[in-house]
């Protein structure tokens, strides 16, 4: 008999020994408040009650109570409160917290009748919200927020060393935080041969801002296949990649693990930094697709292909109105209106018709009509003319195409042209005002005018900052938001005042946006303007007047800008100024008035 007992306590002893129960999930960090929250999921091939089993942390044990049984391999010791309704699996309570609550760095110890079952210990290794899963003998950081309590953990065998940075674009056109797929964005390749779920996986920079991969900021999901790319976009978070100076890229698995990493000094504006031949070179933009092997060509291009509506023999007739067919290549210019006319080496003969091209690097096809001057006193005459175009901003053009005119066409003379005006819109605005140079740390003006077309008054919200790049150099973007009333009709001129902090010498451009009370967008105008250390007593000078003179004769120095202001003529003199220009009249007034008192008096006293 006492062999049976002693074969039967041998079987349940080796079925116990030969069941696979572990530890297979710690939640130590959930997302905002520990309490009720944290948990501990312990599997088990075979049914098992953990009822009177312990659970404990580095610091105090609980003797476990079921809550609720379930079929199913995995259990959930969980404290007071945690709503377990949604899940098909055994609960146990371990009281108002686990052990003595876990913390970033403890372990978590599973006992049976005071003998130890399981245990894991661990340090901060996952970021808030990441629970620890169970795989393959080790524990690694989940791939979802919250975890998988109760079910099969998110980490399988996933080998990231074949996840590779393979494009980035720090300086995209317009802001860098826009919404995708516009903005900055990170692109992945996977150089091996299975698919891998990137998500918790992140991008560092190098002031620690972290970019995390998540479906809100992947255009389709957060998986990438083999020889695959992912692009992955900031989607309105701000800062994230610098535009001038060293910075740094940084990818991270879900670990914390560093998998790859590169760095660049410089960034070109639209144009992405892209691995190709292993080499980084500017390359036009391609989330989620393969890079451009091709470089970029940075010079515009520019050619007339043909000339429509001309008349018999390929001739036009003054007071026509022709076609230009233009091919232009936009390149790395910041320049973005065209101008096309009819001319020769003494007299324009058209009208001129401008158009914008806003995009780089671009391709441009475009039928463009030039309407011909009537030529009705004669002062032109019949022969050979050049369709030309050109830059709005420069006097030479980029190519030019010969037609004949000769004669007038259907009677033009006789009929009145009138030039046609501009239809407004309901509101217009625009810089009246500002300084083509300031200085760090002085405070400057821009004056905006402001013009309501509509048949109402109307609030109006506007603000400006000066910029480079993403950053905003004058503070807050909205610090020196104003509200005005425009009423109907009526034009306004509104003051703003920025004051540029902390900022280098260099080109830098100014901001200023506009919202109706109505609407919800924002309307905006950006203007150049260049910052240095040594300005003083600098004037206010008219846009015209600052716009008129080139680049490299803006200067920096008073005496510099008091022998510009002679060259250019004097347009703006401040009240100041003037003061102090008046005094000399004044002091000969007071003096002359001094002494006719005395005559006068001296007239007096003869009298007595």
């Amino acid at each position: 008999m006492d062999k049976y007992i002693v074969l039967f306590v041998f079987i349940c002893l080796n079925s116990i020994v030969l069941a696979d129960l572990h530890i297979n999930e710690v939640m130590y960090n959930p997302l905002g408040v520990d309490n009720n929250l944290e948990f501990v999921e312990i599997y088990s091939d075979s049914l098992i009650n953990l009822s009177e089993y312990l659970i404990g942390d580095l610091d105090a044990n609980d003797t476990l109570h079921q809550l609720a049984s379930f079929d199913s391999p995995f259990s959930l010791i969980v404290e007071e409160g945690f709503n377990y309704s949604q899940f098909n699996v055994s609960i146990y309570s371990a009281g108002k917290t686990i052990g003595n609550s876990l913390n970033p760095i403890d372990g978590v110890f599973l006992y049976l009748n005071n003998s130890p079952l399981d245990e894991v210990r661990y340090d901060d290794s996952c970021s808030e919200g990441f629970s620890l899963e169970f795989f393959n003998g080790s524990f690694h950081c989940s791939l979802y927020i919250g975890g998988t309590p109760g079910s099969k953990n998110s980490f399988t065998s996933q080998d990231f060393s074949h996840i590779l940075i393979n494009e980035f674009l720090p300086n995209p056109a317009g802001e860098d935080d826009a919404a995708m797929p516009d903005g900055e964005f990170i692109e992945l390749y996977n150089a091996g041969t299975a698919s891998l779920d990137l998500a918790a996986s992140y991008f560092k920079d190098l002031s620690g801002h972290s970019l995390y991969i998540t479906s809100t900021n992947t255009l389709n999901e957060t998986i990438i296949a083999p020889s695959g790319y992912l692009a992955v976009f900031t989607n309105g978070a701000s800062g994230f990649l610098g535009n001038d100076g060293f910075e740094e890229v940084r990818f991270f698995d879900s670990d914390r693990n560093l998998m790859d990493h590169t760095s660049y000094a410089r960034s070109s504006e639209e144009l992405s930094w892209s691995l190709v031949d292993n080499v980084w070179q500017e390359r036009l933009p391609t989330p989620n697709r393969k890079n451009e092997e091709e470089g970029v060509n940075a010079d515009s291009y520019f050619e007339i292909v043909a000339i429509d509506d001309l008349g018999s023999n390929d001739e036009a007739a003054f007071g026509d109105i022709i076609k230009a067919q233009l091919n232009i290549y936009k390149g790395d210019t910041s320049k973005q209106s065209i101008k096309v006319y009819v001319e020769d080496d003494e007299d324009r003969i058209s009208k001129i018709t401008k158009a914008d091209l806003f995009d780089k690097f671009t391709n441009y096809s475009l039928s463009l009509p030039i309407p011909l001057l009537p030529n009705c006193n004669n002062g032109f005459g019949d022969g050979t003319y050049h369709v030309k175009v050109a830059w709005t901003s420069s006097s030479l053009e980029e190519d030019s195409y010969p037609i004949k005119v000769k004669g007038t066409s259907r009677d033009t003379c006789g009929i009145q042209y009138v030039e046609a005006t501009p239809k407004k819109g309901p509101l217009e605005f625009n810089i009246s005002q500002m300084p083509a140079v300031v200085e760090v740390g002085e405070p400057f003006s821009v004056m905006v005018e402001v013009e309501n077309n509509d048949d109402q008054d109307h609030f109006i919200d506007l603000y400006s900052y000066a910029y480079r790049g993403s950053k905003s150099y004058s503070g807050e973007r909205q610090q020196n938001m104003q509200r005005v009333l425009v009423r109907s009709g009526q034009n306004k001129e509104v003051e703003l005042t920025n004051t540029i902090e902390d900022a280098d010498t260099g080109n830098y451009n100014l901001k200023v946006r506009l919202k109706r009370d109505d609407q919800k967008t924002e309307k905006e105008i950006t203007a150049s303007l260049s910052v240095t250390e040594t300005l003083h007593d600098a004037e206010l000078l008219p846009v015209a007047y600052a716009a008129a003179i080139p680049l490299e004769e803006q200067v920096a120095t008073k005496a510099e800008l008091e022998t510009l202001l002679l060259d250019y003529a004097l347009v703006y003199e401040s009240s100041a100024l003037k003061a102090k220009d008046s005094i000399p009249y004044f002091l000969i007034i007071v003096l002359t008035l001094l002494v006719l008192f005395l005559l006068f008096k001296k007239d007096i006293s003869k009298l007595f």
